[in-house]
């Protein structure tokens, strides 16, 4: 239940980003774009091995380019592709 919501329902946020133009991207549009958890992604900040901008203590970015550099492919770039045969 969200105290925030009228209905007591957690509201998703619809994602208008594109992938292709965007520089950086919040933790959890990262998290959904990487198909990694939002927990995930905070433990390699954590570690080091994800790269971020911290822009004030509670704000961080993350470059577009640290999906490829993970080795992970965008989901929507794997969602433009279709079945293969």
């Amino acid at each position: 239940m969200n105290k925030h919501s009228p209905t007591g329902k957690a509201r998703r946020r619809k994602s208008a980003i594109d992938i292709n133009k965007a520089r950086y991207l919040s933790a959890s549009d990262f998290a959904r774009f990487s198909t990694l958890s939002r927990s995930t992604v905070g433990r390699l900040m954590k570690s080091g091995r994800l790269r971020f901008v911290r822009i004030s203590p509670h704000l961080i970015r993350i470059p577009v380019s640290e999906i490829q550099r993970l080795g992970r492919q965008p989901v929507a770039t794997l969602a433009d592709e279709g079945p293969t045969e």
